[in-house]
Order: structure tokens, then sequence, then C-alpha cells
């Protein structure tokens, strides 16, 4: 049967209630730890077919998405950046969608697990900063670090954040060494459900 035309949700939710219903006619008793995961395989049926396709493949509920910009970025001193992403390192689902530059946007409200970790080149001077933007507007998390001399210096920025369908999320650095510096780095999101 092809998978377009396999509702995964139909048949999940009609197992599990299946189950719940021979549980209690033959008079057992649903052990808490079993309860809790059919619990979650209800949940999941809010995931679309191609989602819950996923799971059943990785075995996760994280829906997710990884860009990364390979090849060095110059940043000019002092001036907050976007980081331009150049790969697509991985994509679990159409819940997430790259512009193929800088923004990774949401495509179902929720909540979403977010982790940006830019890369600097070696320099002695200054600071470096990375910060999580969504829509263009809004830091939501930030780490500002000091140069701790001639190795490459990373900082990490991470936040779980209610999302709307079609905001998006940026990672922004800026670097004080007094010249252009180059910055390599990756932004990962894993939707972890819809909230309230």
């Amino acid at each position: 049967m092809p998978t377009e035309s396999f509702n995964f949700d139909y048949y999940l939710t009609d197992y599990v209630a299946m189950f719940r219903k021979m549980m209690e006619a033959t008079g057992q008793t649903i052990p808490p730890e079993l309860d809790a995961f059919l619990r979650e395989l209800e949940r999941a049926t809010d995931l679309r077919d191609s989602d819950l396709e996923d799971y059943l493949s990785t075995g996760a509920f994280s829906p997710s998405v990884g860009v990364a910009r390979v090849a060095n970025q110059s940043v000019a001193d002092g001036t907050l950046t976007a980081i331009s992403f150049d790969t697509q390192a991985f994509l679990s689902t159409e819940i997430f969608e790259w512009d193929g530059a800088t923004k990774v946007k949401v495509q179902r409200s929720g909540v979403v697990s977010i982790t940006g970790n830019p890369l600097f080149a070696p320099s002695a001077v200054g600071s470096r900063f990375a910060g999580l933007r969504i829509n263009g507007l809004v830091t939501i998390a930030n780490d500002w670090r000091g140069a701790i001399g001639v190795v490459s210096m990373g900082c990490t920025v991470a936040k779980l954040y209610p999302v709307v369908a079609g905001d998006y999320v940026e990672l922004l650095v800026i670097q004080g060494s007094g010249g252009p510096l180059n910055v390599t780095g990756t932004l990962e999101l894993a939707w972890l459900g819809q909230s309230g």
C-alpha cells in the first residue's frame, strides 16, 4: 500500500483504543509505564502522517532540522550578523523549512528546542556574541564571551520556545576583534509538540 494513502493517525488511534478495551475486558490493569507510552502514542496522532513515518523509521518523537555554515563567513567588527548557512545537515520532517540562507521557518505552532553553535576564528582581542532571534525582531537567548587567546572560540545558545506557524529563527553573531573575523556554525531545531 503506498504511504501517501496510508493514514497512520487513524490506525494508530484505532490500535491503541482496541488495546485499552481488550485490557479492560479481561480485567487487567495497565501498568503506569505502559499507560504513559500509550498516551504518548495517542499524542503522536497530532503529527502529520509524514512525521509519524519519521517516528517509525527513527524511533524518536523529535521532528527536527539542522543547518550548517561549513565555509567561512566573514563577519565585520562590531556588526550584528545573521549566519548565512550553506548546508542542510538533516531534515526529518515537513514542520521546518530552511530558506537556503539565514532563516529556518517553523510551519506549525508548538514548542521547539533551538540550539545554535557558532565557531569564531582565532583572535586574542575583543569579545564574541551569539544569539537566537525570532522573526527578525526578538533575541530570545544569547551568549557573550571574552577572547581566550589564539584558538578558535565557540559559543552555545539554546532555548525552548513556543512558536506560531510561520515564525522563523536566525543565529546571530557579533565579534569585537578590531577587524573582520571568520565564523562557521550550526543551527538545530527540534519540534517538541503543541503548546497549551
